[in-house]
């Protein structure tokens, strides 16, 4: 009984401490942890190589009005693409890169649940396509001249894979029967065509640009020679983290545009070469002539991809028997938030 009185006494004390709470609330002023609830969203995002304008964001904070405050951007490299697949699936990164054929790989064979959100880099006349080139002394005219050949890839089963075999079935080779392909890493490529030991190497713009400086190189055909325009590579989402933190999402993609647009302005040509180069590791020289220009991979101001070239990649791989059906472009995409980015930007607010 002496027991139940103390803690009867304590009561007042009590009251008083969740009144002072209740009031600090009431007036704005909250405990630390519903703070918490206000704390910037953390959004892992897979960068790529080349001029893709996601692995520069961190170059220009100034550009970037929201990170730190509704995000808390994060940059990883990532050299492939179909590496991010079953780092998207372990929920290790928020956005990823993804092309059209690894994507299909990863909705239907891999059952991820994911969103086109946002472009990256696009193939459109007369911008840059990536090309496949041979030794110009070479007596390869066009891709029949490599039957019994060796091609070099960057990587089996993605794009540079496919359009291979793709523009060789138009001459009525297949693969491997009527010529071989190896996979090489792409900083090596230009060192395995003038050895010797490929015929045929895939160049992409910066690697193409800095062995043209050399010489003795000329290209053959390119992707554009295959899929005309084309979707390179896009931004990707888990459909999971789209749902919790899409406002977030929303204030990444209105920086995104900002970068983009910024990087692209020629009056910020050489700040953008010179940062390029900072990042990259690589002289600004090999930079300046080509990147940012229409000698460039093409990338949309708004960030928006093209889907009628996607969904035409979707159906090819589906066609060609990579995938049991293909992929609905309009379950697996969402749009939404960079066109909100966009009109936001637009309107100045």
């Amino acid at each position: 009984m002496l027991k139940l009185k103390n803690r009867f006494k304590l009561f007042p004390y009590v009251f008083a401490f969740f009144s002072v709470i209740g009031m600090m609330l009431l007036n704005g002023f909250a405990p630390s942890i519903a703070l918490s609830a206000g704390e910037p969203v953390k959004i892992r995002m897979a960068v790529a190589l080349g001029t893709t304008i996601s692995q520069f964001m961190l170059m220009v904070p100034e550009l970037l009005k929201h990170n730190k405050k509704s995000y808390d951007l994060e940059l990883v490299q990532y050299f492939a693409s179909s590496a991010q697949i079953p780092v998207l699936a372990a929920e290790k990164i928020d956005i990823g890169w993804l092309d059209w054929s690894n994507m299909s790989s990863a909705v239907i064979n891999g059952g991820l649940d994911i969103k086109i959100i946002a472009d990256l880099n696009q193939d459109k006349d007369p911008y840059w396509s990536n090309a496949y080139a041979v030794l110009d002394v070479s007596p390869y005219k066009n891709p029949a001249d490599l039957k019994g050949k060796t091609i070099g890839v960057g990587a089996f089963g993605g794009i540079p894979d496919f359009v291979v075999r793709e523009i060789m079935k138009k001459y009525g080779l297949e693969y491997p029967k009527d010529y071989n392909m190896v996979e090489v890493q792409l900083p090596t490529m230009e060192a395995m065509l003038r050895d010797g030991k490929i015929d045929c190497g895939n160049f992409l713009n910066n690697i193409w640009y800095r062995a043209q400086q050399k010489g003795g190189l000329r290209i053959l055909f390119t992707h554009r020679d295959v899929f005309n325009p084309g979707q390179e590579i896009m931004h990707v989402a888990r459909t999971e983290f789209i749902k919790k933190h899409r406002d977030a999402l929303v204030d990444l993609m209105e920086d995104l545009i900002r970068v983009t647009r910024w990087f692209w302005n020629p009056a910020n040509h050489k700040e953008a070469v010179r940062l390029a180069s900072q990042r990259t590791k690589v002289p600004e020289s090999a930079w300046e002539p080509w990147a940012f220009t229409k000698m460039d991979s093409y990338k949309s101001p708004d960030c928006l991809p093209n889907m009628e070239a996607i969904a035409k990649g979707f159906k090819w791989f589906y066609e060609n028997k990579y995938v049991s059906r293909p992929v609905d472009i309009n379950r697996y995409s969402d749009l939404t938030m960079v066109i909100e980015a966009k009109q936001r930007l637009e309107s100045g607010k």
